[in-house]
């Protein structure tokens, strides 16, 4: 096979693969919408908190959450807030994989640890809008990160202002 041949068909693989990926989370419900557009669909939940299931293996449902909190303080302000929330949640110390504050608009933060003895990988995004913050949770065993967490992330990093 001549390597142009081969390259090509290299690069359509690939190409393939990206978008077999891209459909795969757009597959889900809400996948890419405006984070405005989600108040009217939140308010009407249990809750208020808007549930989209993924896959269930070990017991668990992996599952995105996405919550509309009324908040006026700053990100920095939203993120000490969530971290003492973190330290009542886990059953003791929980590790932080990534954090990311992206000015006074969003946070990006993935941590892992133990709730009532299973272990858990969570991976969120905080978005500030005015004087309200959208908070998008993926959800999954430890055990099921490797193999729906890429998807996830995806998918809460698809929605937009």
């Amino acid at each position: 096979m001549k390597p142009q041949n081969q390259f090509t068909r290299i690069l359509l693989t690939l190409f393939c693969a990206v978008f077999t990926l891209d459909a795969a989370a757009a597959d889900y419900p809400y996948y890419g919408w405006r984070l405005a557009d989600l108040d009217a669909l939140v308010a009407k939940q249990p809750q208020n908190v808007l549930r989209v299931a993924f896959d269930e293996s070990d017991g668990f449902t992996a599952n995105i959450n996405i919550q509309i909190q009324q908040f006026s303080g700053t990100m920095k302000e939203y993120i000490e807030v969530s971290h003492r929330g973190f330290d009542k949640l886990f059953d003791q110390k929980w590790s932080t994989v990534s954090e990311d504050q992206k000015g006074e608009k969003e946070c990006l933060v993935e941590i892992a640890g133990a709730i009532k003895g299973r272990e858990y990988h969570f991976y969120a995004r905080a978005a500030k809008l005015e004087e309200k913050v959208y908070l998008i949770t993926a959800t999954a065993l430890q055990s099921q990160w490797a193999t729906v967490g890429d998807k996830m992330r995806r998918y809460v990093d698809a929605f937009h202002e």
